[in-house]
């Protein structure tokens, strides 16, 4: 019974039990010329950019969920919309930032006065279907082949 409660509210829901996590600029992060990263990524809106978690596994884990445990495991971040997110654009803060920006802006390494600036070296943002652009604003970084880029999302 409460097997088929918790699968009648993850067909409720709506949205996938897990979104895809991916690393800006893989193992090198969000850094000069990480522009053209993005080519050949199929992103789905809610997926999130970022880098892997790199904390240590707590202290007696044994691995990876599998059977009924991975299986709750999903039906509950269902449930409650945590999805599988990680940290977004991993960065020095110092050195760089992320600015969610329009097409116009990101063609022009521009940042309009209304954009979203995030600056904490490790920004989470999940992509919302369609066009995702994002610029580092530190002058000279965008620059054409640097520090942009544009996920489409499904």
């Amino acid at each position: 019974m409460v097997v088929a409660i918790l699968l009648l509210g993850l067909l409720l829901h709506g949205s996938p039990a897990h979104a895809a996590n991916y690393t800006v600029g893989d193992s090198s992060g969000w850094t000069f010329y990480v522009a053209g990263w993005e080519n050949g990524k199929n992103f789905k809106a809610g997926d999130t950019l970022g880098p892997k978690s790199t904390r240590p596994p707590k202290p007696g884990a044994t691995g990876p969920k599998t059977g009924s445990a991975r299986i709750f495991k999903c039906i509950f971040h269902a449930l409650v919309g945590l999805g599988s997110k990680t940290r977004v654009f991993k960065y020095s803060p110092t050195a760089h930032d992320v600015v969610v920006v329009d097409k116009s802006s990101y063609d022009s390494c521009s940042v309009p006065a209304n954009a979203t600036t995030y600056n904490s070296g490790n920004d989470e943002i999940s992509l919302r279907k369609g066009a995702n652009y994002f610029i580092c604003s530190i002058p000279g970084h965008c620059q054409p082949g640097r520090m942009k880029i544009a996920a489409n999302a499904a």
